[in-house]
């Protein structure tokens, strides 16, 4: 809806710290990667960046909150297929190390694939009239 915070989270336990060995004669050298936040491209220009996976929403929880949220300030009605394509890209924190020779160091942040979806923003007016006595 426009004008409603919408949260925006990825599944807490994908939120892991992944490493991958790949091994060459004696030689073996170990990629770690650490997510470091994730970046939010809104479909509407505008993009987000959590530092964390954000909190799933929990309708049994009305008055939670989160640290990763947006507010749409029109609708898509005009946008291809009625909808914001939203992408969602996890930044990782890599390194590396090798045994069996020398080497190893920081490859800074890499992105990961992109998450697509398609939202429908829509908007909702309410008149309120005073009771009748």
């Amino acid at each position: 809806m426009v004008n409603v915070s919408t949260w925006l989270w990825i599944d807490p336990t994908a939120w892991r710290q992944r490493s991958a060995a790949a091994t060459a004669g004696p030689v073996t050298a170990t990629a770690t990667a650490t997510p470091a936040r994730v970046v939010w491209n809104m479909g509407d220009g505008d993009k987000v960046t959590c530092v964390g996976p954000g909190s799933p929403y929990d309708p049994s929880r009305p008055n939670g909150t989160t640290d990763c949220s947006y507010t749409w300030r029109q609708t898509s009605a005009g946008q291809p297929d009625g909808a914001y394509e939203v992408t969602a890209t996890v930044y990782w924190r890599v390194t590396w190390s090798a045994s069996g020779a020398r080497g190893g160091g920081n490859l800074g942040l890499v992105a990961g694939p992109s998450a697509r979806l398609a939202v429908r923003v829509a908007e909702s007016e309410a008149i309120n009239n005073a009771p009748a006595n």
